[in-house]
């Protein structure tokens, strides 16, 4: 019996080693600002705000080490009067068993899910360009990767620009329009991702749909950012 014992403590601690090895020669990906826009006005589909509840816990699980991640509400004043839901860096971690970022990313799910319990889709427009001029303010690290993930139908609605009708949308125009008063922001060399956009609720319109997703992807391009996803789903995850 002791002798299995002895067997199998030096075998873990082998392993451990063995895991150690495999870090040290691992290449270290580079951190991340993550900022997660979460779409919290009334038009907003209960169904479609609970899965959006979900895939963020989920997002937390899929950070690495040295990732930061903010997750903020799209409101009716998004940059006037910002919410922010939860905020949480993941550290650095050289551990064998990452147990330093594991525990980091346990709180953050456990905040997130307290946070959500009370939240309230009582906005009463859709500000995502506030929201996203918000974004810009907190990518002030020019040596990590950014992404901004919009979790939203993407139907913006706003005295600065209202999208809601089919007929408003004109990407060339909508576009001169924001420059015109000040309301593109800098997002350089930050990635978008944008999901569970759709026109349920308004019209199931294909025209109006593609006429949206031609107005980000300008609106973006003009920002100095580049969007890489653009679906009704949210079935994507951190790489």
């Amino acid at each position: 019996m002791k002798t299995k014992l002895i067997t199998y403590a030096y075998l873990f601690v082998l392993a451990l080693f063995i895991a150690a090895c495999e870090n040290n020669n691992q290449v270290q990906a580079p951190p991340r600002t993550i900022i997660v826009l979460k779409d919290m006005s009334l038009s907003t589909p209960v169904l479609e705000d609970s899965l959006t509840n979900v895939f963020i816990t989920t997002l937390m699980k899929q950070l690495r080490p040295g990732d930061e991640l903010y997750v903020l509400a799209i409101n009716e004043a998004s940059f006037a009067k910002p919410l922010m839901l939860v905020h949480g860096k993941i550290p650095q971690d050289n551990r064998p068993l990452k147990s330093k970022s594991l525990s980091a990313r346990e709180r953050l799910a456990k905040q997130w899910h307290q946070q959500s319990q009370s939240l309230k889709l009582n906005a009463k427009q859709t500000d995502i360009i506030g929201a996203l001029n918000y974004c810009a303010l907190l990518f002030t690290d020019n040596k990590v990767e950014k992404l901004i993930i919009l979790l939203s139908d993407m139907r913006q609605s706003s005295a600065v620009l209202n999208l809601e009708r089919k007929s408003a949308v004109d990407a060339a125009r909508n576009i001169e329009h924001l420059k015109k008063k000040g309301f593109v922001p800098d997002l350089k060399d930050v990635n978008a991702v944008v999901l569970g956009a759709h026109t349920v609720g308004r019209t199931v319109d294909p025209v109006y749909y593609k006429k949206l997703h031609l107005f980000w992807e300008a609106f973006f391009t003009e920002a100095g950012a580049k969007m890489t996803v653009y679906r009704t789903d949210r079935n994507w995850k951190l790489t």
